[in-house]
C-alpha cells in the first residue's frame, strides 16, 4: 500500500505531457524492416564455417591430448616411436586365475616312482573326468602330475591362492593347494638328503 502511495505522489508531480511529447513516430517508421541492409548468408557457407571451426577445435584438443601423453610418457626423437594412447601399458587388474603360484621344493620328491629334483616349480590345479590333479611345471613343460583329493577346507590360509608343503611324518609331506577354482591336498614322499658329516 505504501508503494502505491509513493508512485501516485511521483506521478502527480511529473509534467503532464512528458510521456507523449518524447515519442517521435518517425523513429519507428522502418520497424518492419529491422533486418534491412544485412548480408544474407547461404546455408552452405554457414555450414562450411561451422565445420572449419569444429575442425580447428578438434585439432586444438588433439594437440593438448598429445602434450599430456608426452608429459606422462616422454617423447622420442623418432616420430614413429612417439607416445600414443595405443601403446600405453594395460593397467587393468590382473585376473587372479591367471596368477602363477611358485613352489620351492626343498628336497627331492618321488612322483609315480620317479625322483623329481628339488627346485622351483610353477603349480596349477586341474579337475577333469579322471579326477583332481596338482600339476608341476618348469617353464612350459609339465614335469609332474600328482593325484590329489578335492576339499572345501582352506587349511587356515589367509590367501585364496596358495601352494605349500607341510611336514606330515618321516619321509612324507602334505602338499596343500588352493585357488579360485578348487582346493586340494595330497601326500608326497620325499628323499632324505644325504648327510655330508664326516666322523673323525
Amino acid at each position: 500500500m505504501k508503494r502505491f502511495v509513493y508512485v501516485l505522489i511521483i506521478m502527480l508531480f511529473m509534467p503532464a505531457g512528458f510521456a507523449v511529447t518524447n515519442l517521435n513516430p518517425a523513429d519507428y517508421e522502418d520497424f518492419d524492416n529491422t533486418w534491412a541492409g544485412q548480408k544474407v548468408i547461404p546455408n552452405k557457407e554457414y555450414e562450411d564455417t561451422i565445420n572449419a571451426l569444429e575442425e580447428k577445435k578438434n585439432q586444438k584438443e588433439e594437440k593438448q591430448k598429445e602434450k599430456r601423453i608426452k608429459k606422462f610418457k616422454g617423447h622420442s626423437l623418432h616420430k614413429e616411436l612417439d607416445a600414443t594412447l595405443d601403446d600405453l601399458p594395460d593397467q587393468s587388474l590382473k585376473d587372479p586365475e591367471l596368477e602363477e603360484q611358485i613352489l620351492l621344493l626343498p628336497v627331492n620328491i618321488v612322483v609315480d616312482n620317479k625322483a623329481l629334483d628339488k627346485g622351483y616349480y610353477r603349480v596349477e590345479g586341474e579337475k577333469n573326468k579322471e579326477g583332481v590333479f596338482i600339476n608341476l611345471y618348469q617353464s612350459h613343460n609339465l614335469v609332474a602330475k600328482i593325484k590329489a583329493h578335492e576339499t572345501s577346507d582352506d587349511f587356515g590360509e589367509a590367501d585364496i591362492m596358495f601352494a605349500k608343503l607341510l611336514p606330515y611324518k618321516d619321509g612324507v609331506m602334505k602338499f596343500i593347494y588352493g585357488s579360485i577354482k578348487l582346493n586340494a591336498y595330497t601326500y608326497i614322499r620325499y628323499i632324505e638328503p644325504e648327510s655330508n658329516f664326516i666322523s673323525q
